[in-house]
């Protein structure tokens, strides 16, 4: 994945604006998918109920932290490629296929991410 986004990236950094937006596409696509597979795996955790937790493992629950983070950074970086693509349709001249994008990742960035905003 490091290497599509650097990929994007390098596009994106010399204005190549019709490849930047492929490839910060497939990144989008690409890690969308890996966050909700990583996501879902703690589906169980935050399906229990409140009875169910009491007795669940606080070992067992800090190891769902990593799964969390990477599909965290995932999602991070899935917003980037989003604001990016409508960035890369701005400077093309296509304010319709900017918005579009750039509405898409303003409900999905977090408030940390206020680069994006």
């Amino acid at each position: 994945m490091s290497a599509l986004i650097l990929k994007a990236e390098q596009a994106y950094a010399s204005s190549d604006w019709t490849t930047a937006i492929i490839l910060y596409d497939r990144v989008s696509q690409e890690t969308n998918w890996l966050a909700n597979v990583i996501s879902a795996a703690a589906n169980p955790y935050y399906n229990a109920t409140a009875d169910e937790l009491v007795v669940f493992s606080a070992v067992t629950g800090a190891s769902l932290v990593p799964c969390e983070t990477a599909a965290n950074d995932y999602k991070h970086q899935r917003n980037i490629a989003l604001a990016r693509i409508g960035f890369c349709y701005e400077k093309l001249g296509k304010p319709k296929d900017a918005i579009s994008h750039l509405l898409k990742a303003l409900e999905l960035i977090t408030i940390t991410e206020d680069v994006l905003w």
